[in-house]
């Protein structure tokens, strides 16, 4: 008779569903995000700006809470950026985005380029700084704030 008493407490602790369906999700906010700006996409931006998201949601989880996302979090992502192979040549040309962002010792010349690396984050910093904080307010102040184009890349090479 005494284990009984357990029972109640366990029906308690399940209880909060209702702050779990706040939450919003990256590949929610994503969705939302290509609703309103992504009408007037041309094919070809659309299909870029999805592989720029991708390797967001890889390397965060498309199951994330946005509003958990930090700014180490985006520098963790523009990092996995910066060492991205060129999807445009060869082995590149056929593997996943996962397959690219396992791909270890990427030969500096196959590097994506500076433009590449300008537009994942231009992508980034339109959807959590001007669409989730400044025009939705779902975001007090967006994680990519303060975060330029890293570490000149191509600097590094030289030296």
């Amino acid at each position: 008779p005494h284990q009984q008493m357990i029972v109640p407490a366990v029906i308690v602790e399940s209880q909060p569903p209702a702050e779990a369906e706040k939450v919003l999700t990256l590949s929610d906010a994503w969705a939302m995000y290509k609703d309103e700006k992504g009408r007037n996409w041309t094919k070809s931006i659309s299909m870029a700006n999805e592989r720029f998201i991708e390797v967001l949601m890889i390397v965060l989880g498309a199951a994330t809470d946005v509003t958990t996302i930090t700014k180490q979090d985006i520098k963790q992502v523009m990092e996995v950026v910066e060492n991205l192979p060129k999807r445009v040549v060869q082995p590149y040309r056929s593997m996943t985005t996962q397959q690219l962002i396992d791909f270890e010792d990427v030969p500096p010349e196959d590097l994506v380029g500076a433009e590449s690396i300008h537009n994942h984050l231009k992508i980034y910093k339109s959807l959590f700084k001007t669409f989730l904080t400044d025009n939705k307010d779902i975001l007090e102040k967006s994680p990519t704030d303060g975060i330029g184009p890293s570490r000149c890349r191509s600097c590094r090479r030289r030296s």
